[in-house]
């Protein structure tokens, strides 16, 4: 009586076993050649520069802001918050020196993004950026003078109408092309397993 039970059962989990296997096999995603050839690490390196570029060119907006937020704190109250050079050769030259260079750091990114093969959309993204890194240099360059004139509430009115509303949207392009590209490498590390 035990054989005649366990060989049915045996059947059925045999049956079971491959179709399980039928599954497996079915389920694993096939990738074609061009697929496969992003599974190498060159690929996932480009991803980590695609993310860099953006977080590089975000960081150099957030000196050009915080810079003339500091320009307009050292004219209005005297108080040196910096220990660069801005303490030696005075809060405008300061300003007027590093949103320059920042400016030219952030061309430098923006030429670099386009040899990362940055699609349409992202390629804009960073563009936009560069426009609205470009809008809050310029305001820093025509806060000089204002400042330089004691104009604090001029100067204050400037980095809130024209500085913070461009850094808003440079931040937002940021976030937004970084979470897609975070999001298209985790896709690709789960095919390429």
């Amino acid at each position: 009586m035990p054989m005649i039970f366990f060989g049915p059962v045996r059947r059925v989990l045999t049956s079971a076993r491959l179709a399980a296997i039928c599954l497996i096999a079915a389920s694993t995603p096939v990738l074609s050649q061009t697929e496969a050839d992003d599974c190498t690490p060159a690929t996932f390196n480009m991803y980590v520069q695609q993310i860099s570029t953006f977080q590089q060119v975000e960081s150099l907006i957030n000196v050009l802001v915080h810079l003339q937020f500091q320009t307009i704190l050292h004219v209005d109250t005297g108080v040196k918050i910096s220990n660069d050079d801005g303490t030696y050769y005075g809060p405008f030259a300061f300003l007027q020196n590093v949103t320059g260079r920042a400016q030219q750091e952030i061309k430098s990114n923006v030429n670099a993004g386009k040899r990362l093969k940055l699609d349409d959309q992202a390629m804009a993204r960073l563009l936009e950026m560069s426009e609205n890194a470009d809008e809050i240099a310029a305001a820093g360059f025509e806060m000089i003078p204002v400042l330089e004139a004691g104009e604090i509430i001029e100067a204050t009115r400037m980095l809130n109408e024209r500085s913070l509303p461009a850094h808003k949207d440079a931040m937002a392009s940021s976030h937004t092309v970084t979470t897609e590209i975070k999001s298209r490498s985790s896709l690709r590390a789960l095919k390429c397993r």
